[in-house]
């Protein structure tokens, strides 16, 4: 008598039961719905967002190429050959992300720079090149008031230290530079020597190499010098130059080769 008193006090209840659980699985699909839409809906906007910076590294790496022709491909150049080297370091993605960005960024001071310093066809004097080792200080300033890139800013402030302690504006030494900015010191004394000047005639990449590293350890940091070579050898450095007939036998890399 209690055991069929309590079957018929439970079946009034199955019904229930069962429509509950239907609407706590429907409800579990539309939660789960809302997470794939709201983790779209964050990829797109990521998305949005990064497009959104290249487009604006793109307008300023163009207004720097349009006030100095040397900078023309420089950037670009500095920006490929530091990807590469921060690779060969092994750096963690964000890293290599600020290498990108503060290579194609690097000269961006320029812009503050008199048009006649940057354009002079012979060397600068002193007051010239002063205005000149201003750049870095005035990059920082521009890069810092962008908000995506204010972790940019201290990159492109450092990138003429020199690992010996002789550079400029700070006078960093050693590990005090940031790797990022020592990379891109590195990748645009690459540059400088292998392009063709206005005071200085262009150098094979097998010589580039061989007098950065003559300078690990002094103007640059060794590890970044040294990962440089390790970088291009795989591409067959050796194979690779330009026109020989152009070179000066005694090349002596100045004191600042990277502006």
């Amino acid at each position: 008598m209690d055991v069929t008193r309590k079957m018929n006090e439970r079946e009034p209840q199955e019904p229930y039961i069962r429509a509950l659980r239907r609407e706590i699985a429907e409800l579990t699909k539309q939660l789960s719905d809302m997470e794939r839409n709201h983790q779209r809906t964050i990829a797109e906007l990521r998305a949005s967002l990064f497009v959104s910076q290249v487009q604006t590294i793109d307008a300023i790496v163009e207004a720097i190429e349009a006030k100095d022709p040397y900078t023309s491909g420089h950037s670009r150049r500095v920006m490929e050959l530091g990807l590469m080297i921060g690779a060969a370091m092994h750096l963690e993605q964000e890293r290599i992300w600020r290498v990108h960005v503060g290579a194609l960024l690097h000269d961006v001071g320029k812009i503050g720079v008199l048009d006649q310093s940057l354009r002079k066809t012979t060397r600068l004097d002193d007051l010239e090149y002063l205005q000149l080792k201003a750049h870095p200080l005035i990059g920082e300033r521009i890069v810092r008031k962008i908000d995506q890139f204010a972790d940019v800013a201290p990159i492109v402030r450092s990138h003429h230290e020199r690992y010996d302690g002789n550079g400029y504006p700070d006078g960093l030494k050693g590990d005090q530079i940031p790797v990022e900015s020592a990379i891109i010191f590195v990748a645009d004394a690459y540059d400088a020597i292998t392009s063709k000047r206005t005071y200085n005639k262009p150098r094979t990449r097998v010589e580039a190499v061989d007098e950065i590293q003559k300078h690990a350890g002094t103007q640059f940091h060794p590890d970044v010098a040294a990962a440089l070579r390790a970088a291009l050898e795989p591409n067959q450095l050796e194979s690779i130059h330009i026109d020989e007939t152009d070179f000066q036998d005694g090349f002596d890399i100045p004191e600042d080769i990277g502006i």
